[in-house]
């Protein structure tokens, strides 16, 4: 059963995480090559792409244990997708805010997303200190390469009619 799990979660996550790279590519915060579509409308290169730095972070992890290698993947998974969770939450009352949502739904969405974020921060303690170690790399890693690709988002930004 635990098999199973893990297949389907891993089946699900390269889907996801192609279609993410995809629609980011879409919109210029990736390259190119993670929108190349195969025949049957599916992100091929991209995962292709992804599964190779996958890959990468595999073996950057090994363990003596199979069991102790994918603990350490998945406490580093928490890590890198809890935080990007707690920002979105972040920023949901002022876009509720902005949208003029009644003070009832507001409060009530407010009071939903405070104890999603308590519990995200609690997942990321309980991830590991190495787990949030390996997170803090791959944001910074991250923050470098926006440093780099966000001026691009100001052309896209002006073709679409928006602001920067």
């Amino acid at each position: 059963l635990a098999v199973i799990a893990c297949v389907g979660s891993l089946l699900g996550w390269q889907f996801t995480i192609a279609t993410t790279a995809k629609t980011a590519s879409d919109e210029g915060m990736f390259p190119a090559v993670f929108s190349k579509m195969n025949a049957m409308g599916a992100p091929v290169t991209g995962m292709i792409v992804l599964g190779v730095v996958q890959t990468g972070l595999a073996f950057s992890t090994i363990s003596p244990t199979l069991n102790e290698q994918f603990s350490a993947l998945v406490n580093l998974s928490v890590v890198t997708n809890v935080i990007p969770y707690i920002m979105a939450l972040s920023a949901l009352a002022v876009m509720m805010k902005t949208a003029g949502v009644p003070q009832a739904k507001y409060r009530m969405n407010l009071f939903v997303s405070t104890i999603g974020m308590l519990y995200s921060a609690y997942a990321i303690y309980s991830s590991g200190m190495e787990a949030v170690f390996g997170g803090m790399i791959a944001m910074m890693l991250a923050f470098i390469i926006w440093a780099f690709i966000s001026p691009r988002f100001i052309s896209v930004a002006a073709k679409k009619g928006g602001a920067a």
